[in-house]
Formats: C-alpha cells, structure tokens, sequence
C-alpha cells in the first residue's frame, strides 16, 4: 500500500521535457518522451519494489521488457527515482558481471 501511494505522488511531480513552444511538432515530441520516460521509470520502480537491485540488474530486468535499451536510459530512471526520495543507497555492495563493486538500490522505507 505505501509503495502505491509513493508511486502516484511521484507521477504527481513529473514535467515535460523541454520543447519549443512555437513549434507544435517539438510539443508532440516532448509528450512522447513524456510519456515513454514515465512509463520506464513506472517499471522501474516496480522491479524494485520486487527487491534490491545493481544498475546493472535494473538494466537486465528492463531488457526482458525493452530489449534494445541502453543502460544510460534505465540508470538516468533510477537516478530520478532516487531525486524524489523513493529509491536509496542500501550501503550494500554487489559484483557487476566483469567483478567491479556496485551500489545495491532498494525501495526507501
């Protein structure tokens, strides 16, 4: 139930993205991109509400559903789920697949 409500509060604070306001093809645009980072970032949140994730297990878990998307776009997510406060450092640390040490994310409680 609190995971809910956290996910309406920050569909709440989302803003377009940047866009010409003279041209009605870049608005067009900007609500696309909208609407495709929000939908990711609503995926993402939910993997994590599945448990504690690398940016690397964020990414594979988003390839199952996107399968060319790149690890900058699911990592730039998360980065906006951490800046509303919904995802946090879980000061763990995981081996990625090449054995570099990497943050494990979690759910903020």
């Amino acid at each position: 139930m609190a995971h809910e409500q956290r996910s309406i509060e920050f569909q709440r604070r989302d803003r377009l993205p940047p866009f010409q306001r003279h041209s009605a093809t870049s608005r067009e645009a900007a609500i696309r991109a909208y609407d495709s980072a929000r939908s990711l970032k609503a995926q993402c949140w939910r993997a994590f509400c599945g448990g504690d994730l690398t940016d690397e297990e964020l990414w594979i878990a988003m390839k199952l559903i996107h399968r060319n998307i790149k690890d900058s776009t699911v990592r730039a997510r998360r980065v906006e789920l951490v800046r509303e406060g919904l995802v946090e450092d879980s000061m763990e640390r995981r081996p990625s697949r090449c054995g570099r040490k990497m943050v494990v994310w979690r759910v903020r409680t």
